[in-house]
C-alpha cells in the first residue's frame, strides 16, 4: 500500500516528494541450512515461508536558495516486524533494514576565469540494523559519511577533485561471521579527468 504526493512550491524553486507505505510480506525467500543428508552443514537451499511487515515514510526535497545554490535532503524511516517465528524471533526486526537513513547535500555552481565550475558536499547517514535474524552475527553500526567534490569544465575537458569519507569514519556495515564483517571504506582522495570528443 502506498500513498504519496509530489509538489512544486515557491515558484518551482522547492520540490517536495513524500511517500507513506506499508508492505505485507508472505512466503519470503529464505536460505535454509542443513536440511538433510543431501544438503548438510553450511550448504543451503532457498525456500519460501514466513511473514513480515514493513511500513514507513520517505521524504525527498530540493531547494534552489539562489539560481546557483542548490540544497537537497532525502530521508526515510522504516519499521519492520517479523510476524511468524520461522524467520527469526516473532516481533523482531527484519535483517538489513535500518530504521533511519538520510542524505543532506549542497551544490554551488559558479564561473571561474570564464569556465563553469561547481563545489558539492554531501553527508549521508545509515542507521543501525541486524545482520541476520537467525544467526548470531554482529549488528551493523550506525554511521555517517561526508563527501566533497569540486570540478571545472575547460573547453572539452572536465577536471574534478574529490574526497570520500573525509572524516575517515569507521563502522561495521554488515556482520559476516560471529566476530567481524565488512566495514566502511576508509577515506579516499582522488582526481578525475574527462575529455568529450
Amino acid at each position: 500500500y502506498e500513498l504519496g504526493g509530489k509538489f512544486n512550491l515557491i515558484d518551482k524553486r522547492l520540490t517536495l516528494n513524500v511517500t507513506l507505505y506499508r508492505i505485507d510480506w508472505e512466503n519470503i525467500p529464505v536460505n535454509v541450512f542443513d536440511t538433510s543428508d543431501v544438503c548438510p552443514g553450511n550448504l543451503a537451499v532457498i525456500d519460501n515461508f514466513g511473514e513480515a511487515r514493513s511500513e514507513g515514510v520517505e521524504l525527498e526535497t530540493r531547494y534552489f536558495a539562489t539560481p546557483n545554490l542548490q540544497l537537497s535532503l532525502s530521508a526515510s524511516y522504516m519499521d519492520t516486524e517479523i510476524l511468524t517465528d520461522n524467520l527469526g524471533p516473532q516481533g523482531g526486526r527484519l535483517p538489513l533494514a535500518p530504521r533511519f537513513n538520510g542524505i543532506v547535500g549542497m551544490q554551488y555552481d559558479f564561473e571561474w576565469q570564464g569556465h563553469t565550475a561547481f563545489l558539492r558536499s554531501d553527508y549521508s547517514y545509515i542507521g543501525d540494523f541486524i545482520s541476520d535474524a537467525l544467526f548470531p552475527l554482529p549488528d551493523a553500526e550506525a554511521h555517517g559519511k561526508w563527501n566533497i567534490r569540486a570540478g571545472i569544465a575547460i573547453n572539452q575537458w572536465t577536471l574534478e577533485v574529490y574526497a570520500n569519507n573525509l572524516t575517515n569514519e569507521d563502522a561495521l556495515t554488515i556482520g559476516q561471521d560471529v566476530t567481524a564483517g565488512r566495514r566502511v571504506i576508509p577515506r579516499i582522495i582522488g582526481f578525475e579527468a574527462g575529455y568529450q570528443f
